[in-house]
């Protein structure tokens, strides 16, 4: 029949780049004397589109003593999310050979294959060869930093050495929702220990904000998930120590940015500008908003001062689309740093998690203080 995992019936296995061609396999049923089997194939969700569907007829190959097979080939032209199926047309009528749990076929009952297209690209030279290590963070390294509140819904396990869930529920559901506390100080704790095994490069299953403990259904993209630290724990499993917290006296801590930010530049030396915000929290209303920027081996600082703050989430949203605003229309560093400065202050005194302004006056307005109406 067919199986997408088995490589008689689909060659190449897996996703492929743009381009390259995809040879698909079947044997229909002994007992159609006269099968004329079609790959039906459509961008994802396009099934009952039929302008949408591409079909191609498969051509029989018989072999001594086996059961003929039918085959194909796909040549994909475009990058995308592709599902197909085959419909087999003969002396019984026609049906369809559908998709099963285990990737087999089924008659009329079950679902739809999967082709990822992707655009070919070229591993960049440093990558050739290193060597990278996965990390699952919640079972990786738990530092035993207090975890805080547990969200509501979690469990988090005592014993380290406690067996995971593995199984549903009582309803029947998995919901991947036990913990053992694994944290972004425990990697950083274990980098010597990676770094002594030859470890090139890490790669982080997600550590965003999410409710379940592979992270994969991320809630909140700005959010660390807080069993694992925050912003500033993963600026430390960087290597960047930055300005110690507590967020007072934003004045005489200009110069500990400055060395957190030159740290950056020596190790990411390609790129032409960095940038950070400067906050202090007077209270939750008011806040100093500052930023400084590094280009062209320039030092500019936009000097903190008190702005109103309706929500203090987004503001470095703000500011980072301000900054490549002014970067794509190729404006000076200077008015690039104002201009990310003055978005990053709209994003703190609006509901929204980033800057929405009407046009670039009001955002030079706001940089200006100025607030007159404008009829």
């Amino acid at each position: 029949m067919y199986n997408s995992r088995l490589s008689f019936y689909k060659t190449p296995f897996g996703a492929v780049p743009v381009g390259e061609r995809v040879i698909f396999r079947v044997i229909p049923p002994e007992e159609l004397p006269d099968p004329r089997p079609v790959l039906e194939i459509f961008p994802i969700g396009q099934g009952d589109n039929p302008s949408a569907v591409t079909r191609i007829e498969m051509r029989g190959q018989p072999a001594p003593g086996e059961k003929t097979s039918y085959s194909c080939a796909y040549l994909p032209a475009e990058a995308g999310v592709y599902q197909y199926r085959f419909c087999i047309q003969g002396n019984l009528g026609e049906f369809f050979l559908l998709r099963q749990p285990d990737s087999s076929a089924g008659v009329n009952e079950g679902g739809l294959w999967q082709l990822t297209v992707y655009e070919p690209f070229t591993v960049p030279k440093e990558m050739e060869g290193a060597i990278f290590y996965q990390i699952f963070p919640d079972r990786f390294c738990n530092s035993g930093a207090p975890k805080g509140d547990l969200p509501a819904g979690r469990v988090l396990h005592q014993d380290w050495d406690e067996a995971p869930v593995d199984r549903p529920d009582e309803n029947g559901q998995f919901l991947c929702n036990d913990y053992f506390g694994g944290d972004l100080a425990g990697i950083r704790r274990k980098l010597p220990y990676l770094v002594s095994l030859g470890v090139e490069v890490i790669y982080l299953n997600p550590i965003f904000e999410a409710h379940a403990n592979h992270r994969y259904n991320t809630a909140d993209y700005k959010k660390i998930d807080p069993l694992l630290g925050n912003e500033e724990d993963f600026q430390l499993c960087l290597g960047f120590a930055g300005p110690e917290a507590g967020g007072k006296d934003l004045a005489a801590k200009i110069d500990s940015f400055k060395g957190m930010v030159s740290e950056v530049k020596a190790k990411y030396g390609n790129s032409q500008i960095f940038a950070t915000t400067l906050r202090q929290v007077l209270s939750a209303n008011e806040h100093l908003w500052g930023a400084l920027m590094l280009a062209d081996g320039e030092w500019i600082v936009e000097e903190p001062r008190p702005i109103p703050v309706l929500d203090r989430i987004g503001g470095g949203d703000g500011f980072t689309g301000g900054v490549l605003y002014g970067v794509l229309n190729g404006w000076e560093p200077e008015k690039c740093l104002q201009f990310g400065w003055a978005s990053g202050v709209l994003a703190a005194s609006s509901l929204n998690d980033y800057a929405e302004p009407a046009d670039e006056k009001q955002i030079w307005d706001i940089y200006a203080g100025n607030a007159r109406v404008q009829r």
